[in-house]
């Protein structure tokens, strides 16, 4: 079978630690380029995966540039995105981009447009679509177990609040006008699973956002979000700490529920049991291939971390993923998350910005001549200074 030339750009935390050593184990992806502006990083992941000397790049438009290249993966800091994404387009090349596919609306349509000018796929790294227990979910709501969705909770309320790469920026997560947000921002998975869950894209919001640190409008360290999908009404709570996780779809016919250790929040606890329920009857949701633990409701701190990422679905559900994005490019359709994913996902996590600071509900998609839709969450601060 024909390999995918893959260049890689950003060899950071996630680029070096998930995506290069993902991409060399893929049978259908030959790695051969990366690009990192931090010496270190390059020459560690350079290294690991046999990268020859002219084959790293410390500029992402000369790794772009490769005739030889089919593929690029983006996995910079979020406010360093938007370039690289761009110059491959440009230079015809397919992108599997990390997210959030950038910290402002406009930067991300833009990025949208770009692939369909070229008509090359744009890729969301949207991987918890591959989780085997989301897999289930979703085949369980589609096949009428629970008739139809109605609403959707999810707790994900332990997330551990990781710095970046030790060797670039390692604070920029907690910096507004890097990171343009916090837990929210960093952590807007629920939401791209929440909308396929419910078949239908977020249509309004409605949020209360706590924020901690200094000036106008620190980073956010909790989230409390209402949401409509169509007809879909659904709650998000997140939030860096150690509060409990677990995720439920009621349906006009029944319910389903997915658990984790700890009652914790996945991924960064283990799997423990699915159900569905018509109000009589509870039944097992069997979930294929994930390593799950019934008999065991606890796992230390240091097993869960381990397991974020080393455990079952960050390994596979990458795979699969990448799986996904190759048979996309072979048979010209759409990867299961694209481009305009990514787009709606970095829309709804702003407009729930809004909502927050302005106290209103926000709808969606974001008015184009609101100032958050061209600069994010920076445009926020700004009005928070100004009062």
């Amino acid at each position: 079978m024909t390999k995918l030339r893959t260049g890689l750009v950003g060899c950071g935390s996630m680029g070096g630690g998930v995506h290069a050593p993902g991409l060399a184990s893929h049978p259908r992806i030959e790695l051969s380029a990366i690009a990192d502006v931090t010496p270190p990083n390059l020459e560690r992941v350079g290294e690991e995966q046999g990268i020859p000397a002219e084959r790293r790049f410390a500029d992402a438009e000369e790794l772009a540039a490769l005739p030889d290249l089919d593929l690029v993966v983006v996995a910079t800091p979020p406010w360093l995105r938007n370039a690289p994404v761009l110059a491959a387009l440009g230079a015809g090349k397919h992108v599997l981009a990390e997210k959030p596919l950038a910290s402002v609306p406009q930067d991300a349509w833009e990025m949208v447009r770009a692939a369909e000018r070229a008509d090359r796929v744009l890729a969301m790294m949207h991987n918890y679509l591959f989780f085997p227990e989301f897999e289930a979910a979703k085949a369980a709501i589609d096949a009428g177990t629970i008739g139809d969705v109605q609403t959707i909770s999810a707790n994900l309320l332990c997330v551990p609040d990781n710095p970046g790469a030790a060797t670039f920026q390692p604070g920029w997560r907690r910096d507004l006008g890097r990171a343009g947000g916090g837990i929210l921002m960093d952590m807007l998975h629920p939401l791209y699973v929440m909308s396929w869950l419910a078949g239908a894209p977020v249509s309004e919001v409605s949020a209360m956002i706590r924020r901690t640190g200094e000036g106008p409008l620190p980073v956010d360290d909790l989230a409390m979000c209402h949401l409509r999908l169509g007809d879909v009404y659904a709650s998000l709570n997140l939030g860096w700490g150690l509060g409990p996780g677990g995720i439920g779809v009621g349906g006009s016919e029944g319910r389903l529920w997915l658990r984790y250790i700890n009652n914790g929040t996945t991924p960064f606890d283990r799997f423990h049991s699915a159900f569905t329920s018509d109000g009589m009857t509870t039944r097992p949701l069997k979930v294929e291939g994930v390593i799950a633990d019934p008999d065991s409701a606890h796992a230390s701190e240091d097993e869960r971390l381990a397991w974020a990422f080393d455990g079952y679905n960050m390994q596979n559900s990458y795979l699969e993923l990448v799986s996904d994005i190759v048979e996309a490019v072979d048979s010209g359709r759409q990867p299961r998350s694209t481009g305009v994913d990514g787009a709606r996902a970095v829309d709804t996590v702003l407009a729930c910005y809004a909502s927050a600071a302005r106290r209103c509900p926000v709808a969606l998609p974001l008015d184009r001549a609101d100032p958050v839709y061209r600069e994010g969450v920076t445009a926020l601060a700004a009005e928070a200074e100004a009062d």
